[in-house]
């Protein structure tokens, strides 16, 4: 029986990145735009219909758009309760509301995202 790779996941305040080890050696695994690094931000618009939809990107091209649509910086919410001295402190360019259990989450629009759904969106697009 073959024993399983396992991957190692860097979900960085501004960067992700994964690996695994081959042969004792780490190797980064490429995103799809054939970086090892991809940023950890999500955009989300709107389509015709009103409805988001979610993009993450692959390279640097997010600093162009609308950062009232960028969620960024999700590492620094994660596990903090929407009435936190650090993040009432601190500008970000996208609502903190009270989510489930007085926790931060984020509001985009009528739709509410947990730090973990958004950590989840920007893994997603981890290949």
């Amino acid at each position: 029986r073959m024993p399983v790779p396992a991957i190692g996941i860097d979900l960085g305040t501004t960067f992700t990145a994964v690996s695994y080890v081959e042969n004792g050696t780490a190797k980064i695994i490429q995103n799809n735009a054939g970086h090892e690094i991809t940023p950890s931000v999500v955009h989300f618009d709107e389509d015709i219909e009103g409805s988001h939809n979610e993009h993450h990107f692959q390279s640097d091209h997010y600093k162009d758009l609308s950062e009232s649509c960028d969620i960024s910086d999700i590492k620094r919410i994660m596990g903090r309760r929407h009435d936190d001295v650090f993040l009432k402190q601190r500008k970000f360019p996208f609502e903190i509301v009270r989510g489930n259990n007085d926790r931060a989450s984020i509001r985009v629009d009528a739709e509410i995202y947990s730090p973990e759904q958004i950590s989840a969106i920007i893994l997603k697009y981890m290949k």
